[in-house]
């Protein structure tokens, strides 16, 4: 606002300085993006490097053979504040060839969907029958879904920011 002061003298207000809370918040806009884009696209990146892993396992594994849970294998997961929680991992018995071979799943949960003298199927690799999957066992499934959902919600919130900021740059927006 300009006012005469009474002395002939012209003042000018200037309305930026009176909100300096504000006056450097356009300029984050654009690098928080960048961050938030940059935190998404790696995200999407491991959440797709597990699934075509998961999905190349899927293929190689085309045998096919009763398996028995023999036991559960039990470990801890700590979490950020210290909290220990067990986890269990299936271990099974199968045979393939007249050769029997004990394998672990590498997906721990908590509670566990098997139970010890459970059968299940497995679809192991012909050639190399330790390299199984077992049925129904959708940890690394749920695992890739949840990356890439978080790294496509990341990434696109990043790119919204972005954008937002450099409209708020080339217009002089204040926030």
């Amino acid at each position: 606002m300009n006012e005469w002061d009474g002395n002939n003298n012209y003042n000018s207000y200037n309305y930026s300085a009176s909100r300096p809370a504000y006056r450097n918040s356009n300029k984050t806009l654009t690098p928080i993006g960048i961050i938030f884009t940059l935190v998404g696209v790696v995200f999407l990146i491991v959440g797709i490097v597990i699934m075509n892993n998961s999905q190349k396992k899927a293929k190689a594994c085309t045998g096919e053979a009763k398996a028995t849970v023999i036991r559960l294998d039990e470990a801890y997961h700590e979490d950020d504040e210290g909290h220990k929680s067990k986890v269990y991992a299936p271990v099974v018995e199968y045979t393939v060839g007249g050769e029997t071979y004990t394998e672990m799943s590498p997906v721990h949960s908590s509670p566990c969907n098997f139970t010890v003298g459970q059968t299940v199927m497995v679809h192991y690799d012909p050639a190399d029958p330790h390299v199984m999957i077992i049925e129904g066992d959708n940890g690394t499934k749920m695992l890739y879904i949840i990356f890439i959902a978080v790294g496509g919600f990341f990434t696109l919130l990043g790119i919204l920011f972005y954008v937002f900021g450099l409209k708020v740059k080339r217009e002089g927006i204040l926030l």
